[in-house]
């Protein structure tokens, strides 16, 4: 039985919370034997068998983590690490010494110097490797100075089953839409690229010729700050649309009609991913990464932001082309089904595990989901 210990910091996301989900009920118990560390607050129910322990979040808590992991990977036998950001591989460097093998996942391709430079510094120990969810993502590590042979591209799973039960429930109902209604989600871009507005300006132009155009931004509630601005800025008060609390994103997505990505610079793309087997259209802004995924007027609009000094004006016009997404969408649903299993992903995460721990190089045997066809 191999045993594995997930280690958690705060910078984990959504996508990172979906995928560790994924392993815990994927993984055979019989084989693999789960643990999560995790500072208070990141995690709010037990994830499947997994053992939770929880991690001191106070200043300087790497000081304090090691020794705590340290304890762990010795309490436990702990056979392979996996850290759900850069700060929990960092806090995990004590047992590392100790040859415990690491995997690091890494689904943001944006990473600053500084992030860059202790990576490399992680890359020089034994056995370790990055799980990179798309090509982008592994190109800027390389280009940042990581071996190329540490790094492996697992794209992220897509869970088809849950997506159809939720567009068979009353999520949309419970949204408050009705049928004629037009459900748009925005991604919320980075502050490193793009404005939270351009989604809202958008939505207001195309209000125009789609006045059942509804808007939800990720991250924007009616208990948000800029909530008030938000509403403010489209056309009626009930276009801007604010989700149960507990409603997940990628239920949001899965229940929508478009999804708008408006990031001036590469960022994570598991919500395109989502929206592509969801059935939900794609415009996006042509950076790399998305560009990665989508092709324009293939399986999604594409918009190059550097062309246009107004981004939303463009943006509004691919929302409008209703018949151009409606083509896409299909395409981009087949792409789906190739590249975004969850039994796929599952299963090449555990390759990586079994490479690692018996030090063969960590790609050996995994394909790139999207290049197996």
């Amino acid at each position: 039985m191999m045993r594995v210990l997930h280690v958690l910091d705060d910078s984990i996301g959504w996508q990172d919370h979906v995928a560790l989900r994924q392993l815990v009920d994927r993984w055979d118990a019989s084989q693999y034997q789960q643990f999560i560390a995790s500072p208070p607050g990141l995690i709010e129910n037990r994830i499947g068998d997994a053992t939770t322990i929880p991690l001191p979040r106070v200043p300087f808590a790497g000081l304090l983590t090691m020794p705590i992991m340290r304890r762990m990977v010795n309490e436990h036998r702990i056979d392979v690490i996996h850290a759900w950001g850069l700060r929990a591989a960092l806090s995990t460097r004590a047992p590392i010494a100790a040859d415990i093998p690491l995997v690091l996942h890494i689904s943001d391709p944006a990473m600053s110097a500084s992030q860059l430079k202790w990576l490399r510094t992680i890359s020089r120990l034994k056995r370790f490797a990055v799980a990179c969810s798309s090509e982008t993502v592994r190109r800027h590590l390389i280009e940042g100075g990581l071996p190329p042979q540490l790094n492996v591209v697992i794209r992220p799973g897509v869970d088809f089953s849950q997506i159809s039960q939720w567009q068979k429930s009353d999520t949309r109902a419970a949204l408050g839409l009705s049928r004629e209604d037009l459900l748009l989600v925005a991604g919320q871009p980075s502050v490193r690229g793009g404005s939270p507005f351009e989604s809202v300006l958008a939505t207001n132009l195309a209000s125009y010729q789609l006045r059942s155009l509804r808007l939800y931004i990720n991250g924007v509630s009616s208990q948000s700050i800029s909530w008030p601005m938000t509403q403010a800025m489209l056309p009626r008060r009930d276009s801007l649309i604010s989700p149960p609390a507990n409603m997940p994103i990628e239920q949001m997505i899965s229940v929508a009609d478009i999804y708008l990505a408006t990031d001036r610079d590469d960022s994570d793309t598991t919500a395109l991913a989502w929206a592509m087997a969801a059935n939900t259209s794609v415009v996006a802004t042509a950076t790399r990464a998305h560009a990665e995924l989508i092709a324009n007027k293939l399986n999604g609009l594409l918009v190059k932001p550097e062309s246009y000094k107004s981004l939303s004006v463009a943006l509004a016009r691919c929302l409008v082309d209703r018949t151009s997404q409606l083509k896409a969408r299909e395409v981009a649903r087949g792409h789906a089904y190739e590249c975004f299993s969850v039994r796929r992903y599952a299963s090449q995460i555990a390759k990586l595990n079994e490479n690692i721990a018996h030090g063969v190089q960590a790609g050996d045997g995994i394909i790139d989901a999207a290049l197996a066809g």
